[in-house]
């Protein structure tokens, strides 16, 4: 029996104002490292754990890894953070004006919206889930915890009841659309905790 189980990253030191020259090189905060080691302590035995490239989730999986030395470990390029905008002009921002930059971006509702070569349209990104998807299920059967990021975690949630408009974009491009307005309001009403652990398992049948 297979089992798929996402996890959010620990608390970072992006998540409480910190300033950071790049994306991925964002450590976990004090917090952050206490609750990345109290999860190792509360988890089962996982037969695989895999992380993102971004150190936060490295982090995070550490005291689990530790803990479980005979567990296998793997490092997956396509669960990184989504980044819709040049990364470098995050540079040196606050929360606050960082949290501004995002909600300008959600609110051209633009699924093609490419701004440099570095970044990531949304619609590249739901390629991506649906690449994720295919990965998922290709895993031996097993525990396995995907350690990653909060908007990736909140879009394998959002497919979970929209998995036809996925499936779909390969026919009609302007299914990208419909995907993105759908999902920002989603993105509006639910949000992802620190550590949390969410089941996809039966997400992953559907495909």
């Amino acid at each position: 029996m297979k089992k798929i189980i996402l996890i959010r990253h620990a608390e970072s030191e992006g998540n409480i104002g910190g300033y950071f020259e790049h994306s991925h090189l964002i450590n976990l905060s004090a917090e952050g490292k206490k609750q990345a080691a109290e999860l190792s302590e509360i988890v089962e035995k996982p037969n695989r754990i895999i992380v993102s490239k971004f150190i936060r989730t490295v982090e995070t999986a550490e005291p689990m890894m530790r803990r479980f030395p005979d567990s296998e470990t793997h490092l997956w390029i396509d669960l990184h953070e989504f980044e819709p905008h040049d990364v470098k002009k995050s540079f040196g921002l606050s929360i606050e004006e960082r949290e501004n930059f995002y909600s300008n971006y959600w609110r051209k509702q633009d699924p093609f919206l490419k701004e440099t070569d570095d970044s990531e349209t949304f619609a590249e990104l739901v390629d991506r889930i649906l690449v994720l998807v295919k990965k998922f299920k290709k895993i031996d059967s097993g525990l396995n915890y995907i350690i990653t990021h909060g908007i990736i975690i909140k879009m394998f949630l959002f497919l979970k009841d929209n998995s036809k408009k996925f499936l779909e974009v390969d026919k009609d491009r302007g299914m990208y659309k419909n995907i993105m307005i759908d999902f920002i309001e989603f993105n509006k009403a639910f949000e992802t905790q620190h550590i949390g652990m969410y089941d996809i398992t039966d997400i992953c049948e559907k495909f």
